[in-house]
């Protein structure tokens, strides 16, 4: 069965409320520059700030929160957002963007060139 959304991308989140904000307006400004349809799985692993709630008031589109009960560290973080994904392709990256978006592009474009899945 073909998924309905072509790209996931997954971001694990651990005390990030202090630029989640800014952080989600770079990547779905980009995402909304692409042609294909997309989805952002926010995975936040047992924070102790705000995240959460600053998440969860947010009003960007085609985002998803998932909240974890307790600090299970990155990689459990990863995992979930990428068992919660519905895209064909699907991404992660650190919730800081510490890479410019056009790595992001770079690696769905090699993901197409590919053919993965």
């Amino acid at each position: 069965m073909k998924s309905l959304i072509d790209l996931s991308v997954v971001l694990p989140c651990y005390n990030v409320d202090s630029f989640i904000e800014r952080t989600l307006h770079i990547l779905t400004n980009h995402l909304n520059q692409l042609s294909l349809s997309w989805e952002v799985i926010l995975v936040d692993d047992g924070s102790t700030d705000s995240t959460c709630s600053t998440i969860s008031r947010l009003p960007f589109l085609n985002c998803r929160l998932v909240s974890l009960d307790r600090n299970y560290g990155k990689g459990r973080a990863v995992k979930i957002g990428m068992l919660e994904s519905r895209g064909t392709y699907r991404i992660f990256t650190d919730a800081d963007l510490p890479y410019d978006m056009q790595s992001l592009d770079d690696c769905l474009t090699y993901l197409k060139d590919y053919h993965y899945p």
